[in-house]
């Protein structure tokens, strides 16, 4: 009958709804920066939406123009099997920070090849979301 197909239906478009809701969607990222001095530190500020389990948040760091990440963070630890070697040894997440929110990256020993637009990526059991900065020094 007509009201059984509507019923079915209804329960389909609410099936995919919830699914939506509960799968991926996107998260509040925003990045900031100042300008970084040649051979200091600097911070490439970046927060999103905080969420628990630490295990599910991913931190990504990209530059335009560089094949590798700048840096990674997964389940709680750095990942830098696929850093640039540009960045090696100079990054760094607050890693005690991240559950509160904090995804900015520090990196030390500023070069001038270190401008440029950077893309810092976020993904929790939440959902994911992007912010780009550019980044200028001098």
């Amino acid at each position: 009958s007509k009201t059984t197909v509507i019923i079915i239906l209804a329960a389909v478009i609410a099936l995919i709804i919830g699914f939506g809701v509960s799968g991926k969607r996107s998260i509040s990222v925003t990045a900031l920066t100042s300008p970084g001095n040649i051979g200091q530190r600097s911070v490439l500020g970046c927060t999103f939406e905080p969420d628990i389990p630490m295990g599910s948040i991913v931190i990504r760091w990209a530059k335009a123009g560089v094949a590798g990440l700048v840096h990674e963070f997964k389940g709680g630890k750095d990942h830098l099997q696929e850093q640039d070697a540009l960045f090696q040894g100079r990054t760094a997440v607050f890693a005690d920070q991240v559950i509160g929110g904090n995804a900015s990256l520090e990196l030390r020993d500023v070069q001038l090849s270190d401008a440029g637009t950077y893309q810092c990526s976020v993904t929790t059991a939440r959902g994911s979301g992007a912010a780009v900065v550019r980044y200028r020094t001098g």
